[in-house]
């Protein structure tokens, strides 16, 4: 449960510019404003050069922001329980003649709820290719990708927060939460934060067919992507 609200404003302009008979430029920007996350400008930008008739060069960049979703903003109740390894709890065992087994868990409850202090995500994105046509029926493409976010917004796992709690490491928006005389987790709030930044680094290749046979036509395409990394 729980409520919000947002309005965005947008305005979008794009440029294409045939600089040379081979050369091929286009541009983007784009303005947002939010009611609740204030404004951002995007851009992109991507060129393609026709080094043969049946070979190209393209690449592209641009800029991205994303809003968090109005339930990691405002959300109000739920929850769930889920298990934990808890070394308090295994001295509270222990102490009432009951030791852990190695690994042992136990069941805690946990819920997201909204979070005020959560920034929006900021990202670039890249792509260099090559695309071969030797006629219109027949092309294949290869491209290199790669993604870049910061300020990425995540729900932390459980059992990382309660490591840092034990580690005596800073958890953020998180809070633990434990019994008052022996000291066992017995709840975790854990809402959307701004877990840092991610990269991503991919190849993608893309082919296609068409034929006829008489009157009936076919289209077959096929796509591949691979990650180098995370």
């Amino acid at each position: 449960s729980g409520t919000g609200n947002r309005s965005v404003n947008s305005a979008y302009a794009e440029l294409l510019a045939p600089v040379l008979k081979t050369l091929n430029l286009d541009a983007a920007v784009r303005m947002d404003t939010y009611s609740d996350f204030g404004s951002a400008t995007n851009y992109s930008l991507g060129g393609k050069w026709d080094v043969l008739s049946f070979l190209a060069f393209r690449s592209t960049f641009g800029t991205s922001y994303r809003a968090p979703e109005l339930n990691y903003v405002h959300q109000k109740g739920g929850g769930g329980y889920v298990s934990i390894r808890d070394e308090e709890w295994c001295r509270y065992q222990a102490a009432d003649s009951n030791p852990c087994i190695e690994g042992q868990t136990h069941q805690i409850f946990t819920d997201s709820p909204g979070n005020k202090n959560i920034d929006p995500e900021k990202g670039r994105t890249y792509t260099l290719g090559m695309l071969v046509e030797p006629n219109n029926n027949i092309y294949f493409s290869a491209d290199y990708v790669g993604f870049f976010i910061k300020d990425e917004f995540s729900l932390r796992p459980t059992q990382d927060i309660v490591d840092d709690y034990f580690a005596k490491r800073a958890t953020g928006d998180n809070v633990v939460n434990t019994e008052p005389t022996n000291h066992y987790i017995t709840s975790v709030t854990r809402p959307y934060t701004n877990i840092g930044w991610s990269s991503q680094y991919l190849i993608k290749l893309e082919s296609g067919i068409k034929w006829s046979l008489g009157a009936v036509k076919f289209d077959y395409k096929a796509d591949s992507v691979r990650t180098l990394s995370n």
